[in-house]
């Protein structure tokens, strides 16, 4: 039972380089990302959520995520701008658990915050500290090291396709 245990805990943790650093990540709870997956939804222009649920439901072809985020996101207002940030910055919250250098052999435990004034405290950084591209780059990789590189996802859209 240890074997396998320990095989659970080392597959849910992974390794990988982002903008100069190397990172370990875990996957973040279903409850942290289905708040995150609904908070996203809501945030959405209805005409795009339209559209989708339309060509789903209709079984148009292979509906197109990345283009459906695409066109969403260009029709964001500022604050659903600001919104998609929050939900991208708090994956990395949820799923950073240490960094260091690339080629380092030590790994720094650190945790991210939301909270600027709580970024200050020993191994406690905040999240805008790092650049976008890193933060954008780190919430994808525990998105998709969550829901097993995206084949929950596809699971799901064939289960509501039909295919």
């Amino acid at each position: 039972m240890a074997g396998f245990l320990h095989a659970l805990k080392t597959a849910a943790v992974r390794e990988i380089t982002i903008g100069g650093g190397e990172w370990r990540i875990r996957r973040v709870s279903s409850a942290d990302l289905a708040r995150a997956s609904i908070s996203s939804l809501t945030i959405l222009p209805v005409d795009v959520l339209a559209t989708a649920a339309k060509e789903m439901v209709n079984g148009e072809g292979d509906v197109d995520l990345e283009a459906i985020a695409r066109k969403a996101i260009k029709g964001f207002d500022p604050d659903q701008a600001a919104k998609a940030s929050d939900l991208a910055d708090g994956m990395v919250c949820a799923g950073v658990t240490h960094v260091r250098a690339v080629g380092a052999e030590e790994w720094e435990p650190v945790r991210f915050t939301l909270d600027r004034a709580k970024g200050d405290a020993p191994e406690c950084m905040w999240v805008g500290d790092l650049t976008q591209d890193i933060r954008a780059g780190l919430a994808r990789a525990v998105r998709e090291h969550t829901t097993e590189d995206g084949e929950a996802v596809e699971r799901l859209t064939s289960f509501r396709t039909g295919t």
